[in-house]
């Protein structure tokens, strides 16, 4: 899919499928450790990689990251970036 054509409906579709699945994550994760976990609705931006650089700020602030690559019925990468106090 060509970023130009994204729509915003699309896009807010991506969207609620991070705060979905964040959710329930924070939830599992809670409920394995037996504490709160407190969470922020996370940002989805679309973006080409070779800007992923601008987004996460200062080339020397630590990281922690899993990036992986979608393919059949939809293909494309995806990356989830954490500060490293959250992580």
């Amino acid at each position: 899919m060509d970023l130009n054509n994204l729509n915003s409906i699309l896009l807010d579709v991506l969207k609620e499928l991070g705060n979905i699945g964040s959710g329930n994550a924070a939830t599992a994760l809670a409920s394995m450790i037996d504490k709160k976990v407190d969470m922020k609705v996370p940002q989805v931006k679309i973006l080409e990689f070779k800007d992923v650089g601008e987004i996460l700020g200062d080339s020397e602030t630590p990281v922690v990251g899993i990036y992986f690559n979608m393919t059949d019925e939809i293909e494309g990468n995806i990356m989830f970036v954490l500060d490293i106090n959250s992580a």
